[in-house]
């Protein structure tokens, strides 16, 4: 059996007009700070942290230096 969604409603008799994505599943970007490395992540390849004062926000080290590079979350709820 297949597991492309789109297959698998039409066999179910239901048409997909959009395609959402499953929670979790969602990519960011960042910069690192000290050599400038841009890089694309998902969710679950970085460390999330609670942070109420200024909003939550996910850590990924630097492919390059290893220097830690952060961005926030959207929403501030952790996903």
């Amino acid at each position: 059996m297949t597991k492309d969604p789109f297959h698998k409603a039409q066999m179910d008799g239901v048409v997909i007009t959009k395609l959402g994505k499953l929670p979790g599943n969602e990519e960011y970007t960042g910069k690192c700070s000290h050599c400038k490395t841009e890089v694309k992540f998902k969710r679950e390849a970085a460390k999330y942290h609670d942070d109420q004062r200024d909003g939550d926000y996910l850590e990924v080290p630097c492919p390059l230096c290893d220097k830690p590079i952060t961005t926030n979350v959207r929403g501030g709820r952790q996903p």
